[in-house]
């Protein structure tokens, strides 16, 4: 564990299992370029807690992905949803910037692409995901607790309902055909919602 000030940095082994498994079987590069991609997403956020300054507790690296602690939840409704949605929305800048300046430029062109996959992935509303927490917060300022936590679980179920679905046809369509990392993301999708 490291420390940074006041904040923590823990890596725990399942981050290195992980970089250590994409790396391994990541024969385009593409796995290396998700993870950038993904960094990018986080130091949206912690550029989004700077300027409203709010104080990190800790950061952990882990197999899922990055967990950033804050004094989030004293801030105010509009700085809570900025801080949750900057990591996404500097996903969108960088996809619109490769796009549109640098399209014939084909590795800013796929990382520019990989960011947008970034963004749309972290937006999904269940478990911890930014979309998740978008909900929540919205939901949470424009609606009794009851019937937020109710909506927020049918939006949560439907989600993975969807999911399990496309899954099926998907495996119709290709005569089961499925690549393992299909898999791994849709197991990974349902089970994030009982994460929290």
């Amino acid at each position: 564990m490291l420390s940074i000030g006041k904040t923590k940095i823990k890596f725990d082994f399942t981050f290195f299992a992980v970089v250590g498994l994409l790396v391994f079987i990541d024969t385009s590069g593409t796995a290396t370029l998700s993870l950038i991609a993904s960094l990018t997403h986080e130091a949206g956020h912690l550029i989004a807690m700077l300027l409203c300054r709010s104080k990190l507790r800790c950061i952990t690296f882990y197999g899922g992905g990055i967990c950033i602690e804050s004094d989030i939840e004293l801030l105010t409704f509009g700085k809570r949803l900025f801080i949750v949605s900057a990591g996404c929305i500097l996903n969108f800048i960088i996809f619109g910037i490769g796009t549109t300046f640098f399209s014939s430029v084909r590795e800013i062109y796929i990382f520019s692409v990989v960011n947008i996959v970034i963004c749309v992935f972290n937006l999904i509303p269940v478990g911890y995901f930014d979309g998740a927490v978008i909900i929540d917060i919205l939901f949470n300022r424009f609606l009794d607790y009851k019937i937020s936590a109710v909506l927020k679980r049918i939006v949560a179920i439907s989600f993975a309902v969807t999911v399990v679905v496309v899954t099926m046809v998907y495996c119709f369509i290709y005569n089961g055909k499925v690549s393992i990392s299909f898999l791994f993301v849709v197991f990974y999708l349902i089970l994030a919602q009982f994460i929290r």
